[in-house]
């Protein structure tokens, strides 16, 4: 699959969940019960917490999507992957803190939590978060590897019948470069004028004879009896 489309239905995806629960449906149950007790002025606020904690998941899946499990699930890199899983809180903590905690009150004059609220706070209280998201990606993993060693496979299977189909048309080129009858006969005369000279140089002649009659005629689409093959 071209990447680029992939990586449209990538964004259309996380933007249908984004949407869907920015209307309100809450898809995963993240803030199950927030907006029946919110005042509508609020709503805005709830909205754009909902928006950061969706990027922060975004950013922890991507982490492990294209970091954590490409390379730690290599032969031989496990501690690779150890350090990478335990590195996903403070990718999705960090995000969040950096999104709620400084890019809000900046920008938009509140914050998630109170005033004062420390980076290992929100490593403590985002922690249950983790879990599905870091398994999410795992299985993505999986399953585009397992995309990707089918089609190496169909690609490797396709390069095969590209050569066999290379290498039957190049020899039947070659044997319409020969006249069987006109190198048999020329075969022929130069093995009755060796013999008399030297019956090794004339036996080799022969050999060769009988090697382009066997060339040329007894394996036509280039397979041949492994017994024929062993005896020339």
């Amino acid at each position: 699959m071209n990447r680029y489309r992939i990586i449209l239905y990538q964004v259309l995806g996380w933007g249908l969940v984004i949407g869907y629960d920015l209307l309100g449906y809450d898809m995963l149950g993240i803030i199950h019960g927030l907006r029946r007790h919110i005042a509508a002025a609020d709503v805005p606020k709830a909205n754009l917490l909902n928006f950061t904690f969706w990027l922060s998941l975004i950013s922890l899946f991507y982490y492990c999507f294209l970091v954590v499990f490409p390379q730690g699930l290599q032969r031989g890199r496990w501690l690779r992957l150890v350090l990478g899983l335990l590195g996903t809180p403070l990718v999705f903590a960090g995000t969040r803190y950096l999104l709620e905690e400084m890019v809000l009150p900046l920008f938009f004059g509140f914050r998630n939590y109170s005033p004062g609220v420390k980076l290992t706070f929100y490593l403590q209280d985002n922690l249950y978060f983790l879990l599905p998201t870091i398994v999410l990606a795992g299985a993505g993993v999986l399953i585009r590897d397992a995309f990707v060693r089918e089609k190496e496979r169909e690609n490797l299977l396709l390069l095969q019948v590209l050569e066999q189909q290379k290498t039957q048309a190049e020899l039947a080129f070659l044997r319409t470069q020969i006249n069987p009858h006109f190198l048999y006969n020329t075969l022929n005369y130069l093995y009755a004028q060796a013999y008399p000279v030297s019956e090794p140089l004339a036996e080799a002649v022969l050999r060769l004879s009988d090697l382009m009659r066997y060339l040329l005629h007894d394996s036509p689409d280039g397979q041949v009896d492994l017994a024929r093959e062993v005896e020339y």
